[in-house]
């Protein structure tokens, strides 16, 4: 509903493929308004992995704890000047919270900009995260802390880890990762607590659309899994004829 709102989808829905993270960019965060903070936002957040200082981390998760008591100001695909459209920002008087959305597709721009090695020339990366972080920089420099959270399946969180690898993070933006996996084993979680049965029927229904694109944690084979694998070599076995 909010990506057709905000006019990502086209009118006769012949793009919806294409939006595809748009549309559940727009379903999660926007269904999570209608849930208590405590329910929705301030534990999934505690799930994120941070790549800066500790101390910093620590006011992130002071910053989602005021979240209990008041609902956040969230927006959907805020500029951030020449920086780029970033898919969800949530503002607290303390902390700004951008959120960059993947599912299907990697990062829609990179270079090879790389600032790790000392001496080299600096020169501006135009590494999706990267700009993200310029962004957020620029355009909130009075907040006291800034942090940018990339939420992707498990398998594209090493885009995290890469940038910082190479010190394309704005200095003063703390970056973060957080899977959908993680995602839905909160909502799992909230469900089974929450009380409210409409606060019920948003979780549950958020976690059936995760578990409906596959973004589960993988648990394991079951017993269930070993037999019938053993049943198919068995029965594609080459028999010898009978005489």
């Amino acid at each position: 509903m909010i990506a057709d709102i905000k006019g990502k989808l086209a009118r006769d829905g012949s793009n919806l493929h294409e939006r595809v993270e748009d549309n559940l960019t727009g379903n999660v965060f926007g269904a999570l308004r209608y849930v208590p903070s405590s329910l929705g936002f301030v534990p999934i957040f505690r799930r994120a992995v941070w790549e800066c200082v500790p101390s910093v981390a620590d006011r992130f998760r002071h910053c989602i704890d005021t979240m209990t008591s008041t609902q956040p100001e969230v927006k959907f695909w805020h500029t951030l000047g020449d920086e780029g459209e970033i898919d969800v920002l949530i503002e607290t008087p303390n902390c700004v919270l951008g959120i960059e959305v993947k599912l299907d597709s990697g990062l829609s721009s990179d270079d090879q900009v790389d600032h790790s090695t000392e001496g080299e020339e600096r020169t501006e990366s135009g590494n999706q995260l990267a700009r993200y972080s310029r962004g957020l920089a620029f355009h909130f420099p009075d907040v006291q802390s800034r942090f940018l959270l990339f939420v992707s399946p498990v398998e594209m969180a090493w885009a995290v880890k890469d940038a910082v690898a190479r010190k394309l993070i704005h200095p003063n933006v703390c970056i973060g990762s957080l899977t959908w996996q993680d995602v839905l084993e909160s909502l799992e979680e909230s469900d089974g607590s929450a009380s409210d049965p409409y606060h019920k029927i948003v979780l549950s229904d958020l976690r059936d659309l995760l578990r409906s694109k596959g973004l589960e944690h993988f648990k394991g084979f079951t017993t269930q899994d070993f037999v019938s694998e053993a049943s198919f070599y068995y029965n594609s076995s080459e028999r010898s004829p009978t005489t």
